[in-house]
């Protein structure tokens, strides 16, 4: 398989009470026994947990065109981009009614959504529509349209993508004729020259006159296939809305965050402020807020967005959260799926740090970086952090840059990286302590460096955290 078209975020992370195995979906695999590395005269700040590693970690800021995104070595593949395409769910369709006009379903799944269509004697072709919204399409792209559509009297109607905001452009816009009970399946293409968010949508409302009220029309095999733009905004990624299985890995769920609400659940999660400590131990450049511009949570994922903004005399906004005090665990696999920003001094993390930093502070507490991104690379680093016999010596463990593919997509997860806790004594606490989450994304710092792009936003986005044991 070819690691262009392989990513981390789809990730499995194994704490057991000999072993941490971490699990993301590059094509090759890590040494399982990587070597132990003491760091000596390391800040005991909680937030410090990058800047002296090894070289072997470290990585030239000016990275080669070959890792950044935009790369003309990319492998772009098509892909379908329509949402419940299937009608399992009907939760990414808009099923639109206007002025009393009805469109009612009369079933949905298994490839098909039957409608009930009353106009109610409305002459307009958009008083009744089925309606995808927010598809980001690319220029200079052609995009794939099938579908099959049925009417039990004979009539026209009308299918168009076009822009969703002020409608324009409508690069597709086609009027097909119907005869009663005749399935009329349809292949197309359509040729985008402006990148946008589009809508891909049915018009079943009074189209050339020809409406009857009261009458049934099924619409199935509904496909758009192609490139997908990809997405370094704030609009973030869209997750899924399945819901975790309550059993894998021969183990079963014991906590987990789907994010499908409409907002952070604060029963779960707490927000971290300000700009901490030297800039969170590391000279970071962003000031983390609360404010829903930089942590929302939507469209079944949640997206955590640095902005270029004056805000507590920083010039950057960002979020920070974690379960610290609301949930906190020892072992078991913890299972995210996340897609990554890509830019010159971006560095987004999921990581874990010990329960009782407050009594016990780093790097006593104990530190794991699961996922560590910076810059433009499509590389990730996992890190483990411990304080080795004394109250000074700060040890450290982890992998070497892990090509990943392209870091901005969702996908699945494949072993990386396995560290042996039975080796030193001093790696005790990853077996007795508790640990919990965090998820943030900085700007600069000592790690990816100050030549930050200005491409914002920036948004990492989260379909799923769980917790197996």
């Amino acid at each position: 398989m070819n690691k262009k078209l392989l990513i981390l975020s789809g990730l499995l992370f194994t704490l057991s009470s000999c072993e941490i195995d971490i699990v993301f979906n590059s094509s090759t695999s890590i040494s399982e026994n990587e070597s132990i590395e003491s760091i000596d005269s390391f800040s005991s700040k909680e937030d410090i947990f990058s800047e002296n590693l090894s070289s072997e970690n470290s990585i030239d800021e000016n990275t080669s065109s070959e890792n950044s995104i935009y790369s003309s070595e990319k492998i772009n593949v098509k892909q379908e981009l329509l949402i419940d395409n299937d009608f399992s769910s009907l939760s990414n369709w808009i099923i639109f009614n206007e002025n009393g006009q009805k469109l009612n379903v009369i079933s949905s799944g298994n490839n098909e959504l039957k409608l009930n269509v009353n106009n109610n004697g409305a002459n307009n072709n958009w008083s009744c529509q089925v309606l995808q919204n927010g598809l980001l399409l690319k220029e200079n792209c052609t995009y794939d349209i099938s579908f099959d559509i049925i009417s039990n009297v004979s009539r026209d109607i009308q299918f168009l993508i076009q822009q969703d905001t002020n409608y324009d452009p409508v690069p597709f816009n086609k009027i097909y004729s119907l005869k009663a009970n005749e399935k009329l399946s349809v292949k197309d293409t359509v040729s985008i020259t402006y990148t946008s968010t589009y809508l891909f949508g049915f018009m079943l409302g009074n189209v050339n006159g020809t409406l009857v009220n009261d009458h049934t029309i099924s619409i199935s095999n509904v496909s758009l296939f192609g490139e997908k733009e990809k997405v370094n905004s704030s609009t973030g990624l869209d997750g899924t809305y399945d819901s975790a299985p309550t059993t894998k890995y021969g183990k079963t769920l014991s906590w987990s965050d789907e994010f499908n609400g409409t907002k952070l659940d604060t029963t779960k999660w707490s927000y971290e402020i300000g700009t901490g400590s030297w800039g969170w131990g590391n000279n970071e450049k962003q000031y983390y807020t609360s404010n829903e511009s930089n942590c929302s949570v939507n469209n079944g994922s949640l997206k955590i967005t640095a902005l270029k903004e004056l805000y507590g005399n920083c010039e950057y906004t960002s979020s920070r959260i974690r379960t610290k005090g609301k949930y906190e665990t020892k072992f078991g696999y913890i299972e995210a799926r996340m897609a990554l920003p890509s830019m010159s001094g971006i560095w987004p993390a999921f990581w874990m740090l010990g329960a009782d930093i407050d009594s016990n502070p780093w790097p006593h507490c104990g530190e794991i970086d699961i996922m560590e991104a910076i810059n433009y690379n499509n590389s990730i680093y996992s890190t483990l952090h411990w304080n080795q016999g004394n109250q000074t010596n700060h040890a450290s463990s982890g992998t070497s840059a892990i090509d990943v593919g392209d870091r901005t997509e969702y996908h699945d997860d494949e072993l990386h990286y396995v560290f042996d806790m039975t080796i030193n004594s001093s790696l005790d606490v990853f077996k007795t302590n508790n640990f919990y989450f965090l998820f943030n994304v900085a700007v600069g710092g000592n790690w990816p460096g100050f030549n930050i792009g200005d491409n914002f936003p920036m948004t990492m986005s989260i379909d799923y955290l769980r917790v197996y044991q």
